[in-house]
């Protein structure tokens, strides 16, 4: 079904049972019309504050610039990339000795309860906070081989020091 998540069968069953939010796990990007199918929209993890980290890897650029914490966000899902309002969020501390991998499970721990906070947040009148376009942080991408080397002697340095 995620292979054909714009066809007419998957967006008439989703319409058919009138949701009042859908919740993505996956996907990549989602468009129109799915944006746009339920009452409320889509909400969608993302591991980093969207104020200052938008894009992937999540925990990577975080630790690549020395951040002593994170943000595990759920938004609701816009156009853009990492710009939906924020339904619930959660702050994660970065530790010095900190692995790529440690804080990735720790960062990804922090989400277990972060759906609920979200279902209950939109089941009380709770408006979402929209983060103007001009305070959005940096759009991120994949690192390259230079920046993943780089990357490590950095945790490396981090740990010994």
């Amino acid at each position: 079904i995620t292979e054909r998540k714009y066809s007419k069968e998957v967006l008439n069953f989703i319409k058919s049972v009138n949701p009042d939010a859908l919740f993505r796990i996956g996907w990549g990007i989602i468009k129109e019309p799915l944006l746009s199918i339920s009452k409320i929209g889509i909400l969608s993890y993302h591991h980093g504050d969207i104020r200052k980290y938008r894009g992937q890897p999540p925990g990577f650029w975080q630790l690549y610039n020395n951040e002593r914490e994170e943000k595990v966000t759920i938004q609701i899902l816009d156009k853009g990339i990492d710009c939906g309002a924020i339904v619930s969020e959660v702050s994660v501390p970065i530790y010095s000795r900190d692995s790529y991998k440690s804080f990735n499970r720790r960062l990804y721990s922090y989400s277990y309860d972060l759906a609920a906070k979200a279902c209950k947040n939109l089941s009380n009148d709770y408006k979402p906070i929209q983060i103007p376009s001009s305070e959005l942080g940096h759009l991120y991408s994949t690192p390259t081989f230079f920046q993943w080397v780089k990357f490590n002697l950095k945790l490396l340095y981090r740990r010994i020091k």
